[in-house]
């Protein structure tokens, strides 16, 4: 579905008396500070002009939530993955995640001189995916977390 990101740039120009234009680049080729630009202004006139000032917006493709398994999970092993569909998320995009609450009164999630759970968050074709593992010395059953994820 997205072949290419498009991220809008905000390019401040205020050295030369214009206010704030937007632009929309490819995600590879969006210009930084000290490049030079092509900009049609208000009067469509074409003139190059120095970037001051870039600020990278990032498109929100997919979000949602998760909620995590409660089976005990063996030492040394990983629960069984969790996926989430995800519409037009791919293999390369990252996956911003937290907790819905606070997560230290949760077994497993809570700090412990045992040790606790990972999480290992990846994405897939479509999906979000999530494996919690144990590796601590002991057997751990997890309490009911559920995770806020967004994908970019």
């Amino acid at each position: 579905m997205f072949k290419s990101l498009i991220v809008l740039i905000l390019c401040l120009l205020p050295a030369v008396g214009w206010s704030a234009p937007q632009y929309s680049y490819p995600a590879k080729a969006a210009p930084v500070a000290g490049d030079k630009v092509l900009i049609v202004d208000s009067q469509d006139s074409w003139r190059t002009k120095n970037v001051l000032f870039s600020l990278f917006v990032r498109a929100v493709i997919a979000s949602g939530t998760s909620a995590l398994g409660t089976s005990a999970i063996a030492s040394g092993t990983c629960a069984p993955v969790v996926t989430t569909s995800a519409t037009g998320t791919a293999v390369t995009n990252v996956i911003n995640w937290g907790f819905n609450g606070d997560p230290t009164g949760v077994t497993g999630y809570a700090p412990s001189a045992n040790g606790m759970l990972t999480i290992i968050a990846y994405p897939s074709i479509n999906n979000v995916n999530y494996k919690v593992c144990n590796l601590t010395a002991a057997s751990i059953t997890p309490g009911a977390i559920t995770l806020n994820w967004r994908v970019q």
